[in-house]
């Protein structure tokens, strides 16, 4: 499952996120893959989607103007249907009636809808529900046994009379070397894990929609100046920054 964050334009949201000392707190469990039309951050479920998309709301306010879900097997639903879906107030079915084409590119998004029934294979095929992992699976408790295994069977058992185990003692493996990391002052370009962008410059998707949202295409007329990624000394200067009550 994947978060995708669709910038305004002239925005370098990648880099805004990691310039920012709150933000890079907010990701250090994450990785987030840098594309032309954006940010791709891979989730483990619905829940954790949503709870760090309310992480981001400080920047998604001023820096993002589109958030999807992919959720896999071709399914991409938008911010607005998520949130219904997390709280439980519908349940997704394929075919799902209400869906918009999404081309995203540099600065820009045009939406066109897609009318039901428009598609042969949608039209034949019976509703059915959309399996949602709506939070992530429990952590294993430290000490537990993995889940399959015998009890007591976990390793090996000393023998009576002797005070090795049954099996032999296994060899230490070696540790391969590993070469030394550049040091660098934390926020400057040189420690961020940028990464180059990748083709294609424009990906068109189906996502699935409620049936409220907007079809408007969103053109920029010209780049929008960024304004300067927030820190711990800049935020106070602009209302409550991320993370405030």
């Amino acid at each position: 499952m994947k978060i995708l964050l669709v910038p305004k334009p002239g925005v370098d949201l990648y880099r805004t996120l990691y310039d920012s000392e709150t933000s890079r707190a907010i990701l250090r469990f994450y990785k987030p893959g840098r594309h032309p039309w954006g940010v791709e951050i891979t989730v483990s479920s619905l829940g954790s989607a949503v709870s760090l998309i309310s992480e981001l709301r400080w920047y998604l306010q001023r820096y993002i103007q589109e958030v999807l879900i992919d959720l896999g097997e071709g399914v991409v639903i938008s911010r607005a249907l998520a949130r219904e879906v997390y709280q439980r107030d519908l349940t997704l079915t394929s075919p799902w009636p209400h869906r918009m084409r999404f081309r995203l590119e540099r600065g820009r998004i045009r939406r066109s809808l897609i009318e039901e029934g428009s598609e042969p294979a949608a039209q034949a095929s019976a509703p059915e529900p959309v399996p949602v992992p709506l939070a992530p699976e429990p952590a294993p408790v430290p000490g537990s046994p993995e889940p399959g295994a015998v009890p007591g069977a976990a390793g090996p058992h000393a023998v009576q009379g002797t005070s090795e185990p049954a099996a032999g003692p296994t060899p230490e493996p070696v540790p391969a070397p590993v070469a030394p990391e550049p040091v660098s002052t934390p926020g400057s370009p040189q420690s961020l894990p940028l990464h180059a962008p990748v083709a294609p410059e424009a990906i068109t998707i189906d996502v699935w929609t409620t049936p409220d949202e907007p079809v408007e295409d969103v053109v920029a007329d010209e780049e929008a100046v960024p304004e300067p990624a927030p820190d711990d000394a800049g935020e106070s200067s602009d209302g409550p920054g991320p993370g405030s009550g």
